[in-house]
């Protein structure tokens, strides 16, 4: 079961890592990284496997350039990612996540349940 809560995230890509902070409750979830990212999407878990259906809009700021290596753009402009995690997401161990910018490692770690 997802615990509703705020949780670190670290990640990282072919040229470089990043952390952030994301809050999961009731389905829904916003969060932020370091590096000005915008995030906002929701999840749904699946109560036979236990695994989460995560669909999240990353709002990139201009001139930003991505941990995968994607270059920077003029504009602000969103990353759409869709993935299915384990029910043990928030174990601490990296996560391998494709991306349409390219594949990145994420670690989730719960810092705190609401």
């Amino acid at each position: 079961m997802v615990t509703n809560g705020f949780y670190s995230i670290v990640f990282g890509g072919a040229i470089g890592s990043g952390l952030g902070l994301i809050a999961l409750q009731d389905g829904k979830l916003t969060g932020v990284d370091g590096g000005g990212g915008q995030y906002d999407g929701t999840y749904r878990e699946d109560p036979a496997t236990g695994t989460i259906a995560l669909r999240l809009e990353v709002l990139i700021p201009a001139h930003m350039p991505l941990v995968t290596g994607a270059a920077a753009r003029p504009t602000p402009w969103t990353l759409q990612i869709e993935t299915t995690l384990k029910p043990n997401f928030a174990g601490g161990l990296p996560i391998s996540i494709a991306t349409p910018s390219g594949p990145i490692s994420v670690t989730f770690t719960l810092l705190r349940a609401l």
